[in-house]
């Protein structure tokens, strides 16, 4: 499988409830603990939509005992198909922050919008 830098920033959503963006896919692995990308709590993209390919490691689970374990993240294809996702998922999060933003505003404008106001 190929792996594509990916062009920053990235961003990883759980679903509608939390959006986080990353300056790199390392700081993605350091910021999301393996137990939660193994359950599927997490979608991840780069700023232009290539999904980002979430995978678990060392996780371990045991009657009360959980090893939150390690994440890691890449870029495997370089077709942007999940662009249309997260520009309704940058959309949802401006606009629940009262940001003004056209409904009809395009991914990078969105991107755009969104490093402006979590780089503050």
């Amino acid at each position: 499988m190929t792996t594509i830098t990916g062009t920053p920033p990235f961003f990883a959503a759980e679903g509608l409830l939390d959006l986080t963006m990353y300056d790199t896919l390392e700081s993605i692995e350091a910021g999301l603990e393996g137990v939660d990308v193994q359950d599927g709590l997490y979608e991840a993209y780069d700023s232009i939509g290539r999904v980002v390919d979430l995978h678990a490691t060392k996780v371990k689970r045991e009657w009360v005992f959980v090893d939150i374990g390690q994440t890691q993240a890449k870029v495997t294809h370089v077709n942007p198909r999940g662009a249309d996702k997260l520009r309704r998922i940058l959309l949802h999060h401006l606009q629940s922050r009262g940001i003004d933003v056209s409904p009809e505003s395009d991914l990078a404008d969105l991107v755009a919008k969104w490093v402006s106001i979590d780089r503050k």
